[in-house]
């Protein structure tokens, strides 16, 4: 059936053979066999970013911080990272969360998530995340809250996702950071994100992205989004994320560099000592536990 012309979701769609097949069909899920072989997830090091005396930030491990890496970064590279980010209100409901990928390895390496953090401060974290990962670009969402945090990121002259577009005078070209979020473009973002799912040798490390794109459907009028009662915040973050990958040229390793794992610093600090450290940086103990 797939040689004559239907793909495997349309095949599970009309022929199930499994009670789960047959559950995803009747939901509309999205995603669908793109999540077949995304089943073995990874426990990164979780902490937080805090600026030290040298303005650079410092990853502080601790097992309430709203940053989780797989991956360190990695020096001597140009354009090697980029990042998506969902960007919620910061009242406890909707999370706002960023993923971070190693475009010459096509992996997840980071992924940071909260709800908490205000969309405001969500653009300094970004920053600092973008720091982090080489000046790595942040493709942002921009819808609501979002628009808060691209402009917070453009006073910080954060690399930026630009689209452009015709103007509306005639010869005028339009420059808008960000990516506006229809139902429309909704279905561009996340066909992509279907692509790469399907694509990549390997399973993503973030059970949560998994766990979320199984939920992810398209109801019977043809809306995509999250099951009731369920979140897609880290399907739109990976979505973007995809999307500010393709948005750069090729990553090149920079001449008389040599490339080298984990050269970022990371301070193993007691927890006696985190207050201490979030009060140098100005920060809220409470506003990374998620």
């Amino acid at each position: 059936m797939v040689d004559s012309g239907m793909d495997w979701d349309s095949v599970i769609e009309h022929y199930p053979e499994t009670e789960q097949e047959a559950i995803m069909s009747a939901m509309g899920s999205f995603f669908g066999k793109a999540l077949e072989k995304h089943i073995y997830y990874k426990e990164g090091d979780k902490g937080y970013l805090i600026r030290g005396e040298t303005g650079n930030p410092t990853f502080y491990l601790d097992r309430h911080g709203m940053l989780e890496v797989w991956e360190q970064p990695q020096t001597g590279w140009k354009g090697k990272y980029a990042i998506g980010s969902d960007v919620g209100e910061g009242l406890g409901q909707d999370s706002s969360v960023a993923y971070v990928i190693d475009r010459t390895e096509g992996r997840l390496v980071a992924r940071m998530r909260t709800n908490r953090v205000d969309a405001h401060q969500w653009g300094d974290h970004l920053n600092d995340l973008s720091q982090f990962y080489g000046g790595a670009l942040v493709c942002c969402e921009r819808n609501g809250s979002g628009i808060t945090t691209i402009k917070r990121l453009e006073e910080l002259n954060a690399p930026q996702y630009v689209r452009i577009s015709a103007g509306k005078t005639a010869g005028m070209i339009q420059r808008e950071f960000g990516w506006a979020t229809t139902q429309s473009s909704k279905y561009e973002l996340c066909g992509d994100l279907k692509a790469w799912l399907t694509n990549t040798p390997e399973s993503v490390p973030c059970g949560v992205l998994a766990d979320e794109c199984s939920t992810f459907i398209r109801n019977e009028t043809g809306r995509l989004g999250a099951e009731n009662g369920k979140n897609d915040d880290c399907v739109i973050a990976a979505a973007l994320t995809i999307q500010a990958d393709k948005f750069m040229q090729e990553a090149k390793a920079e001449s008389g560099v040599t490339q080298e794992m984990g050269a970022m610093t990371i301070e193993y600090i007691a927890q006696q000592d985190l207050s201490e450290a979030l009060k140098a940086a100005q920060m809220d103990e409470n506003a990374w536990d998620w």
